[in-house]
């Protein structure tokens, strides 16, 4: 996604911030929310999130692929001090050590063939045998190899 330019208007960033009150911890996000409680705005022809925008002013461009994370785990806050650049990858590390994923995953999840230490080691293949080479290996179907390396299953890893 498209960076926003920092050269904004003073009245530009004013109404920004109006729509924030400022604490000593958090700095919450009154305007627009959606259904996670995240701020949004629009901003040229397209909905942002109100973090993006508040990590953007205060430290340029985020680099295309990364997310802008909560230290504070509150959606609607917009302090910069709160907000760092991760992956998804430690954006589900984090929820899970901060103990915020409810759902099972991993060896939890009900209809789970693999075991955390196979998983593991599909991941050390990568490179050295085709996904469905791992797939017949394990016991399993080729996409499901696909997903654990491209970390849209077993992300917490």
């Amino acid at each position: 996604m498209a960076s926003i330019s920092l050269q904004r208007s003073k009245q530009w960033l004013s109404n920004f911030w109006s729509k924030v009150k400022k604490t000593r911890g958090c700095w919450v996000w009154y305007a627009a929310r959606n259904n996670m409680q995240y701020g949004q705005i629009f901003l040229n022809g397209k909905v942002r999130y109100a973090h993006r925008i508040s990590y953007e002013i205060a430290n340029g461009p985020i680099r295309n692929g990364l997310w802008v994370l909560h230290s504070c785990d509150n959606p609607p806050c917009v302090n910069p001090n709160h907000l760092f650049l991760g992956t998804h990858t430690d954006n589900v590390q984090d929820c899970i050590r901060k103990g915020r994923d409810k759902k099972a995953y991993g060896e939890k999840a009900g209809k789970t063939k693999l075991r955390t230490d196979q998983v593991l080691r599909i991941l050390s293949l990568r490179g050295k045998m085709t996904q469905r080479e791992i797939g017949e290996y394990f016991g399993v179907d080729h996409t499901t190899v696909g997903h654990i390396l491209r970390r849209t299953s077993w992300a917490h890893l």
